[in-house]
């Protein structure tokens, strides 16, 4: 739960280009390609000493508010990254739905859910979200 409207957390959120000044754990975004609300984004972080780097087709919609990830290239190509966020009185419920489809079946459990989904994955949104609530909540205070 972070003590910022959606749209502050939003803003912090869908600005990915920016992600590596205020995300310590990220190491680089690039834009590849604008198209609109769209971008086509190559991206790396730290999961604690190990880089990992993907490309994803990342879709922002202010409206809603909403951000959606389909990862292209990277360990994790096929992934679909939705941040979803919940207003609760003051507060904003922020929730990031990672779905993967792993591409080797019979890996997919010990390899796909176990490696990939625990230890990198999950580890890494909780420190984008942990980092995303300390700005967010900074902004509001002023």
């Amino acid at each position: 739960m972070i003590a910022a409207p959606a749209s502050v957390i939003y803003g912090f959120a869908s600005d990915t280009p920016r992600w590596p000044e205020i995300l310590p754990h990220y190491r680089y975004v690039r834009v590849r390609e604008r198209r609109g609300e769209t971008l086509l984004v190559d991206m790396s972080c730290w999961r604690d000493a190990i880089p990992i780097r993907w490309t994803a087709e990342q879709t922002n919609d202010a409206a809603t508010p909403h951000i959606a990830f389909h990862h292209v290239r990277g360990w994790t190509r096929g992934m679909d990254v939705e941040w979803i966020f919940t207003p609760e009185g003051e507060h904003t419920r922020v929730s990031i739905v990672h779905r993967l489809a792993f591409r080797f079946p019979i890996f997919a459990d010990a390899i796909g859910k176990h490696i990939v989904g625990n230890f990198f994955i999950h580890d890494v949104a909780n420190k984008t979200l942990a980092r995303m609530k300390v700005l967010a909540e900074a902004a509001v205070r002023g």
